[in-house]
């Protein structure tokens, strides 16, 4: 008689290319995923460069069949003006509304966040409306940082650039990293208004770990040195 054996499921993991670069956008950045009833999208920035400075786009894939396959092409949904529009954060928040947040980069020393809405599932969007509140001149942020909470409060996570030099007590200083303060900013209203927590979650270098430590370690070396002129005999 037959016996009855259980499938083997394939260890194997599957991918695919979803969003290829080309020659006018050779980078793409990081993005995020929501799903809206049965279709997801997928929210990405296309940068002119292939680096993390210069003019992006923010664009669009959507998928019906749960990721297993993509548009063609990607639909762009911000104005290609030569600013920088990346690190994009979306949640939906009921059928066909879907909320968007991504930074809009002036310079390297100005920029700040923006978000969105549309209630026709991408098909026409609101127009750009800052979030952030300019109580820094440099407020940008990661991707894929916007939630909504049980309660229904709207928390995101960004980043900015403190002005004051000793804001990061403790930690070398080296130039030009900037002291960069984590600030939460929340909603209670679906995203229309957006407040400022009271302050700041934690202040750090940008770039942590090879640089300070090296400065760090040039810095004993100096002192060193210093202790080693002083003892020598006049």
């Amino acid at each position: 008689p037959a016996t009855a054996t259980t499938p083997q499921s394939d260890p194997t993991a599957r991918g695919m290319l979803i969003a290829p670069s080309n020659d006018t956008y050779p980078r793409n950045g990081e993005g995020s995923i929501v799903r809206d009833g049965g279709r997801l999208h997928y929210f990405f920035a296309r940068f002119s460069k292939n680096a993390d400075v210069g003019a992006s786009v923010i664009v669009r894939k959507s998928s019906t069949d749960n990721g297993e396959s993509w548009d063609a092409e990607a639909e762009q949904i911000t104005p290609a003006d030569g600013k920088g529009r990346a690190n994009v954060g979306a949640v939906a928040l009921g059928p066909g509304h879907i909320l968007l947040s991504y930074f809009v980069g002036v310079n390297h020393s100005s920029a700040f966040r923006v978000y969105r809405h549309t209630h026709d599932g991408g098909a026409t969007w609101d127009p750009e409306r800052p979030l952030t509140d300019g109580s820094y001149s440099y407020m940008t942020g990661a991707h894929d940082r916007l939630r909504r909470l049980s309660n229904g409060r709207l928390i995101i996570t960004l980043h900015a650039r403190e002005e004051d030099p000793e804001a990061c007590p403790g930690v070398p200083d080296i130039h030009p990293v900037p002291c960069l303060c984590t600030l939460i900013f929340f909603s209670d209203d679906q995203g229309e208004t957006w407040q400022r927590s009271p302050r700041p979650l934690r202040r750090r270098r940008a770039h942590r770990g090879r640089r300070p430590r090296m400065h760090h370690r040039q810095q004993q070396r100096r002192r060193r040195q210093q202790r080693t002129r002083r003892r020598r005999p006049s």
